[in-house]
C-alpha cells in the first residue's frame, strides 16, 4: 500500500500465501476478495475511474488512483488497508503487509493538510 500526505493512493498484492494448495488457499481467497471490493467501489459504486493492473500469471494485482477521489474513497480504502492488515496479523506466516510512504517532494501537494 502507498500513502502520501496519510492518505492512501494505491493497493497491490503479489504472490500467493502458501496458507493452502492454489484453489483452497483462504488467505488468498481473501485478500482477492478485498482487492475487488475496492476496486468495484472505485469504479462502479463511486463512479470514479481508477488503474488497474491485473497479472495473472504472476499473481499480481495493483489498484491506483489520483489524489482528486481521495475524498470519495477515503472510508472504502482505510476499510480495505485494515482488513488487510488483519489478515496479516491473524496469518504472518503468509501474508506480509507493508504501507510505503511516498516522496512529498515527488507528488503534488495539493491535498495535503
Amino acid at each position: 500500500m502507498s500513502r502520501y500526505c496519510g492518505e492512501i493512493l494505491s493497493v497491490e498484492s503479489k504472490g500467493h500465501s502458501g496458507y493452502a494448495q492454489h484453489g483452497k488457499d483462504i488467505v488468498c481467497a481473501a485478500v482477492s476478495v478485498l482487492m475487488q471490493a475496492l476496486l468495484v467501489g472505485i469504479q462502479e459504486i463511486s463512479g470514479k475511474k481508477s488503474e488497474c493492473f491485473l497479472i495473472e500469471k504472476d499473481s499480481f494485482f495493483k489498484i491506483s488512483w489520483s489524489a482528486e477521489i481521495i475524498p470519495e474513497i477515503r472510508l472504502l480504502s482505510e476499510t480495505i488497508a485494515l482488513s488487510l492488515k488483519r489478515i496479516a496479523i491473524a496469518y504472518p506466516k503468509n501474508l506480509k503487509f507493508s504501507e510505503e510512504i511516498l516522496n512529498e517532494s515527488v507528488q503534488s501537494s495539493d491535498f495535503c493538510s
